[in-house]
């Protein structure tokens, strides 16, 4: 539903915590950085688990689900809250 996975479409909010053994992925937008068909998202190295750019877990990956987003919400522009959702919501 949501392809982005996140409240704000130019920002994304993840727990860099692989669900697979709790290691963290790092960040590699790079096309073909991981592989050829690799478009661009997190990859654990530690057992070769890969997220999409949104935090969804590949198929047959040793990862189970895809990376958690904690509550949050903007209070402002310039403002995230991490660890709360929204006052009043």
């Amino acid at each position: 539903k949501n392809t982005v996975r996140s409240v704000r479409p130019d920002i994304l909010v993840l727990l860099g915590v692989c669900t697979h053994l709790g290691c963290s992925p790092t960040y590699r937008p790079e096309p073909g950085a991981i592989d050829a068909q690799w478009p661009g998202g997190f990859y654990c190295s530690c057992h070769g688990s890969k997220f999409d750019l949104a935090g969804r877990v590949y198929k047959n990956m040793p990862a189970p689900t895809n990376l958690m987003i904690p509550p949050h919400y903007y209070k402002d522009a310039q403002t995230l809250v991490i660890g709360a959702s929204e006052p009043g919501a």
